[in-house]
């Protein structure tokens, strides 16, 4: 009904996935900053959520936060524990504008020297983030669990935190000193940051997947060879190889007999190679909904 208080103003993208036998799995991408504005989800989203018998994330962060443990766990491969620090992994120039760069936005300590230049780069960039204004604490996977954990729904985690974490360990050097590195280089146009943003804020909301793809995936254009290399790697490990283990839990779930809602990172489920695409590959139905 048009004008009641609870009409979303959001129509973000969601897909059913249907087999032979007419079992279905809800393909739902997130990002993991959100805005007030998404919020409520629109009815098609929340009756597909609704009807689910549980929800598929790629972990469950919230309860990941509330267990120290785990988080010590998961995070120990990003620690060095051979005797060196950081500054034996990149290059002292990188090091001085790295370490400035955290010492301004007030959240560097010598500590910081024995963990792996990802850490540094998701440092600087959640500390940014925040202080442009952007909220994790409304990102889409977040809320969903929030929604399951009320509902008491069964919440599955399709990874695990320590899985992401020594993903994340893996990389080479040469990764880890390009992330870094574009991290830092981001804080001299604090303005193209949030523009590009608020750009994939939009896409998401209106359910542009065309745009949502394309901002997904642009950073390669101006790379050296080297670089797109190294970017190859990265994306081959976050992306490619996981959604492999994405697949595998999807047809999983469809032959089970339980309908999983999934939510993950949107760049696993939108495009070429994404869930949906791999999905269809393989001969399920996938549709558009709404």
């Amino acid at each position: 009904e048009s004008g009641s208080a609870t009409e979303s103003a959001s129509t973000p993208v969601l897909y059913k996935v249907t087999d032979a036998d007419g079992d279905v799995l809800w393909l739902f991408g997130s990002i993991h900053v959100g805005r007030e504005s998404f919020y409520p989800l629109p009815d098609y989203v929340m009756d597909a959520f609704e009807g689910a018998d549980s929800l598929a994330v790629e972990f469950n962060l919230v309860a990941f936060e509330q267990d120290m443990t785990a988080q010590i766990e998961a995070m120990t491969p990003l620690v060095y524990a051979d005797g060196t620090t950081i500054e034996d992994h990149i290059s002292a120039e990188l090091y001085d504008s790295a370490k400035a760069v955290l010492t301004d936005l007030g959240v560097y300590s010598s500590m910081l020297d024995y963990y792996c230049p990802m850490i540094w780069s998701n440092t600087i960039q959640t500390t940014v983030y925040a202080q442009l204004g952007f909220d994790t604490t409304t990102g889409v996977d977040r809320y969903m669990i929030g929604l399951a954990d009320e509902q008491g729904k069964e919440i599955v985690d399709i990874e695990s935190a320590k899985m992401q974490y020594q993903m994340m360990a893996n990389f080479s050097d040469g990764v880890h000193s390009m992330l870094l590195e574009s991290s830092v280089k981001s804080m001299e146009d604090l303005g193209e940051v949030e523009s590009s943003l608020t750009q994939m804020l939009e896409a998401w909301e209106k359910g542009d997947e065309e745009a949502l793809t394309k901002l997904l995936n642009s950073e390669t254009d101006s790379l050296t060879e080297e670089q797109k290399e190294l970017y190859r790697e990265y994306n081959q490990a976050l992306i490619t190889d996981r959604n492999q283990g994405m697949l595998e839990f999807a047809t999983d779930a469809l032959d089970s007999d339980k309908e999983v809602f999934v939510c993950v990172g949107a760049a696993h489920i939108l495009g070429e190679g994404g869930l949906a695409d791999l999905l269809a590959q393989l001969g399920y139905t996938v549709e558009q909904v709404a």
